[in-house]
């Protein structure tokens, strides 16, 4: 045993969940730097350079292929936890490059078949190394570098290209300070996406690359802005909200969370059948020839968590009864980063008993509190959750809520877990490995972009073990930032932090919102849905479409909930009824069919819907039409009219999980002379929180200048006796443990 854990996956997922911050123009450009448009040629690594040909910084073709083939093959998607496998790392030893990347050893926790004890080998993907094969905190071009993480920090302008110096002017310019690289905007035959957005969330991306056209990625986006951020930050979004859970007991949810989740469902779904037919155009699909990858960071993570949960508890035993959805594994991969706690004490562990960890949980006595699964449930989730020590994210909500698998002691939580460590260094209170350094000379500044910013020591690497850590160390937001050597910070930009990716319903726009309003009920301040689409009719084409989301709605109540549902001829039982008052569902997505959306994609064939993603001066509108404020600029009008027949559409959902309130839409947000959106007291407080959330620690977490500190608040004078406590008192202070 190495008492050290690294799943390459890991990484390769909080590439893409930070790639989720970026509108769907900065997707494709960020996307096609990182990971190239061309196919290349597959290599093993062991070449000078190693350059497969893909067109961007990474090797593209040659990982995905790998990744690809070990998915689909005998031991499926769980087997991307054993990179030895399938990385070309069978005849390598620690020390040994692939692609520029050293081999390291670590334990074989999800190794099939690895005896107790035994180790592994998979690639640092994080630490940097010098041309004498040291490692060393080097600058430069994405392309002089050899750390990956590196690389793609670079390119994502979370890493200076130099360390600032005024003797070098070149180090002084404004790109160089602010880590502004230019989008460079092209199209990517290889990249195949869905942007769902609507007035309630961010965005999530549903993808795929047709390197690897057997996998479908779903990456939902971190916290856009205040009003997503109020998922879990509310008091009213952390009030525990009762489940019915997929065997009939009920238990204890973040509502903040899974309202999000309910909303898109359908959507997801069906935008996931898209994209994998055009991963495979003119080819017929075989029944769970898809394999379903999720990720995301922080509020992110907990929506891929719970998708993953939802997908294999109530939707994989149904897929046959989905139009189109046949096509997808009955299991699927969760790599959550970040995340949130989001489960009640019994739903935790019926997760835990679907994951690798099954095994050993469906043994534990600890475990006896979990009803053995409904029989219809055939799936599994290959889980990985990314703890950063000491980010105070991972441990709320503090009361009611478990990670899956955190409170059993059988060895559950070592197979889903991997807690990395990045402390800004040794003290007295900690080992830290000075990962973060946060040095004002590389640290970008990001002043025009009005973006929080740190920086890393890549001369060294997180590092990660299957074991909480015990440490003495204060938590921080810093701590929430950076993952797998990925930077978070610039991924929340302060001037968007009010706004909206999607605005919703005007008033005047009621009458050609739908051929028949009135029957379908819609009115001013609808929640409105925009898909960005982007790989089109087998060619790199963008498309953009509004529409009205609540048509699409279906509203439960307790009783019809508790009646229990079909499931494959069969019903689950009945829940005991909650102790709640409330009789409605949360509103779900339901009516969205595949026939609805076959029938939009063909309606945005026409030029009308037309986006020029390519053109860097045309932003993702926010609105289907433009303001009228916008004189001079592009016209268009992206709101589609929804047909009448959607009400005709008699669905029952079998994916409600949650009961609890269901407050009416909001009302138009008003705006000032300037066109600044009014903020009400609460929103002004929920927003003050989001940016006290995201920059807190970030510019020095080690406490700051003098300066910095000579503009504080003044503390109060028991904070000042506090802040006199000798060094040998502080020791006599109660040990801390942080419990992620």
């Amino acid at each position: 045993m190495t008492d050290s854990v690294n799943y390459f996956i890991a990484w390769w997922s909080a590439v893409h969940s930070r790639l989720s911050y970026l509108n769907p123009q900065q997707f494709l450009g960020r996307y096609t730097e990182i990971f190239g448009d061309s196919v290349g040629n597959v290599n093993n690594g062991m070449a000078v350079g190693s350059n497969d040909g893909s067109g961007g910084a990474l090797p593209t073709t040659s990982v995905l292929s790998m990744m690809q083939k070990q998915a689909t093959g005998t031991s499926g998607i769980q087997g991307l936890l054993d990179d030895k496998a399938w990385l070309p790392l069978q005849n390598a030893k620690p020390g040994d490059k692939r692609w520029g990347l050293n081999v390291i050893t670590v334990d074989a926790l999800n190794v099939l078949n690895a005896s107790p004890g035994s180790t592994t080998l998979t690639l640092d993907c994080i630490t940097n190394y010098g041309p004498d094969g040291k490692p060393a905190d080097t600058f430069g071009e994405a392309s002089a570098v050899a750390s990956w993480a590196e690389k793609v920090n670079i390119i994502l302008g979370e890493r200076r290209k130099m360390t600032e110096d005024k003797k070098n002017p070149a180090s002084t310019t404004p790109e160089m300070l602010n880590c502004a690289p230019a989008l460079v905007l092209k199209d990517n035959s290889m990249l195949v996406f869905r942007a769902i957005s609507d007035s309630n969330y961010g965005t999530t991306y549903v993808f795929g690359d047709k390197r690897a056209p057997s996998l479908v990625w779903i990456v939902f986006r971190g916290t856009a802005n205040a009003k997503s951020a109020a998922a879990y930050s509310r008091p009213s979004s952390l009030t525990p909200t009762q489940l019915v859970k997929f065997f009939g007991i009920i238990d204890d949810g973040l509502i903040g969370i899974f309202k999000i989740l309910q909303e898109q469902i359908h959507v997801i779904l069906q935008m996931a059948v898209d994209v994998a037919t055009e991963l495979n155009p003119n080819v017929q699909l075989a029944t769970g020839s898809i394999k379903l990858l999720t990720t995301g960071h922080s509020l992110g993570g907990a929506m891929a968590t719970a998708f993953a949960g939802e997908y294999v508890q109530q939707i994989s035993s149904n897929l046959s009864n989905i139009t189109g959805a046949s096509i997808f594994d009955i299991n699927i991969g969760c790599y959550s980063l970040a995340s949130p706690r989001l489960y009640g004490p019994q739903e935790a562990a019926a997760f835990c008993c679907l994951t690798q960890a099954g095994d050993v949980c469906k043994k534990d006595p600890s475990a006896a509190r979990v009803i053995s699964p409904d029989s219809n449930v055939k799936g599994k989730i290959s889980y990985l959750r990314v703890v950063t020590t000491l980010d105070l994210v991972t441990a709320l909500p503090k009361i009611g809520y478990e990670h899956p698998c955190s409170e059993f002691k059988s060895g559950e939580r070592e197979k889903i877990t991997m807690d990395c460590d990045i402390e800004s260094g040794k003290t007295m209170f900690s080992q830290g490995n000075a990962f973060i350094t946060n040095k004002v000379s590389t640290r970008c500044l990001n002043l025009e972009h009005k973006r929080p910013a740190m920086t890393a020591d890549f001369s060294k690497a997180p590092v990660c073990t299957d074991k909480r850590k015990t440490t003495m160390s204060i938590s921080s937001m810093l701590y929430h930032l950076t993952y797998c050597g990925i930077m978070f910070a610039g991924g929340v930009d302060m001037s968007s932090a009010v706004s909206l990716d999607v605005e919703r319903l005007q008033k005047e726009d009621i009458a050609a919102a739908a051929v028949n309003p009135t029957g379908l009920g819609i009115k001013a301040g609808d929640t409105m849905m925009r898909i960005l689409w982007y790989g089109f009719n087998n060619a790199p084409v963008a498309k953009c479409v509004f529409f009205d989301l609540t048509p699409f709605r279906v509203n439960e109540t307790i009783s019809q909930a508790a009646g229990g549902k079909k499931q494959n001829g069969g019903s689950t039982p009945a829940p005991a009824q909650p102790t709640q008052t409330d009789s409605s569902v949360l509103l779900e997505d339901s009516k969205m069919t595949n026939a609805f959306m076959v029938g939009l994609k063909k309606a945005i064939a026409v030029s009308k819907y037309d986006y020029p993603i390519t053109n860097a001066g045309f932003k993702p509108p926010i609105l289907y039409k433009p303001l009228p404020a916008s004189n001079g600029s592009q016209q268009y009008n992206y709101l589609y009219q929804l047909p009448a027949n959607i009400t005709d559409i008699n669905i029952k959902s079998s994916y409600v999980l949650f009961f609890g309130n269901n407050p009416p839409p909001a009302a138009p947000r008003l705006t000032d002379e300037n066109g600044n959106p009014i903020l009400g007291d609460d929103e002004q407080q929920v927003l003050n929180n989001h940016n006290n959330l995201v920059s807190e620690g970030l510019a020095n977490p080690t406490g700051g200048s003098k300066r910095t500190r000579r503009l504080r608040k003044p503390k109060s004078r028991k904070h000042a006796r506090g802040k006199n406590i000798d060094r040998m008192s502080r020791r006599k202070h109660k040990f801390h443990t942080k419990r992620h």
